[in-house]
């Protein structure tokens, strides 16, 4: 536990060099068992018109009602985005951490159609096809661009992302074509480890690609995920089908390397940062974030590991709506900067 805080007044302290091959595991993300007495969410299925709406547009009629759910780029398989809700309300989009796909969200998605509607993306390489592979954070965040210009006119009210889905959503923040009203980066670690990155690089991958064939985390993996066996095997039991090695090779280069993009300052943005008090490498990712995003609000969960905020679906969609109403969130005093 060497350099790990234990308090929310120690926000981000970066674990020892040592453990880095175990930290390094953390990118994979938590899910929790389905949350009693929640309702199943009501899907509008890609490409499949469902009475409520339909799929994206290549392939149905536009008589067939408002296009939901994907975006499809000439000569590529559309990106798998689900609606959820009613169309007309204010619209959160929740992008998911590696390994993962939409149904990360499953838990929190049935809480929060009830007042929003709300679109759960499956980035390419973890849509359960073998037809995508994941390539760049850039890539990812070009298509989910793609896809609110031309089916949410530009907008978002809110937009929440867990881990991997980090990345691409400071490259969306970015965009000149869209508009982003609030945004939450959940768990967006800095894991430059510089002259090693090349080294993790040939190792981690394929430590990865077999936990998510194998549907087995190691024991240390969770001790330092700060996660439990009985969370870790709900997530692990929603690992997609059909994710290359290719893809999560390209998931870990996009994280190694992410925090050496030079990020547009956007002074007026309203961002949050979101961490468990129990994960590490958040320290330098604040610091950095914070010279793109001077007003950034930084959230410490006390007790939780990486993304295990998803655990508490409940919490979650409270403050999800908290931020969403009013921007309001409790701040760590000493990273607020308020």
């Amino acid at each position: 536990t060497s350099g790990r805080h234990r308090a929310c007044d120690h926000p981000g302290a970066d674990i020892a060099a040592g453990d880095c091959p175990a930290v390094l595991f953390a990118g994979i993300g938590s899910v929790l068992q389905r949350q009693a007495g929640a309702e199943p969410p009501v899907i509008t299925e890609v490409g499949v018109c469902n009475g409520r709406g339909c799929g994206d547009g290549g392939d149905l009629p536009d008589s067939c009602g408002d296009r939901a759910a994907a975006v499809r780029e000439k000569g590529e398989r559309k990106m798998e985005i689900k609606r959820f809700g009613d169309p007309e309300r204010k619209k959160i989009m929740l992008l998911h951490g590696n390994l993962m796909c939409w149904r990360q969200f499953e838990n929190l998605i049935p809480l929060l159609e009830k007042k929003f509607c709300v679109y759960a993306v499956s980035f390419d390489g973890f849509d359960g096809t073998d037809e995508t592979t994941y390539t760049t954070a850039q890539a990812q965040a070009d298509k989910v661009a793609e896809y609110i210009e031309k089916e949410l006119d530009g907008r978002l009210d809110l937009l929440y992302a867990e881990s991997l889905g980090c990345g691409p959503t400071i490259f969306l923040k970015a965009s000149p074509n869209i508009q982003i009203g609030r945004m939450i980066l959940s768990g967006p670690e800095y894991l430059d480890f510089g002259v090693l990155n090349r080294l993790i690089l040939k190792v981690m991958p394929q430590k990865q690609y077999r936990t998510a064939h194998e549907k087995h985390m190691p024991a240390w993996a969770l001790r330092f995920m700060g996660q439990t066996e009985q969370g870790m095997q709900t997530m692990l039991r929603r690992i997609p089908d059909h994710i290359s090695l290719e893809s999560v090779r390209a998931t870990w280069e996009a994280g190694l390397y992410l925090y050496r993009t030079d990020f547009p300052v956007q002074p007026d943005a309203k961002v949050a940062c979101w961490y468990g008090e129990k994960e590490g490498h958040m320290k330098k990712a604040i610091q950095r974030l914070r010279k793109a995003y001077p007003g950034l609000i930084v959230r410490c969960f006390p007790g939780f590991g990486h993304g295990e905020i998803i655990n508490h679906p409940a919490l979650l969609a409270s403050e999800l709506e908290r931020f969403l109403t009013d921007g309001g969130t409790e701040r760590c005093a000493e990273e607020s900067g308020k």
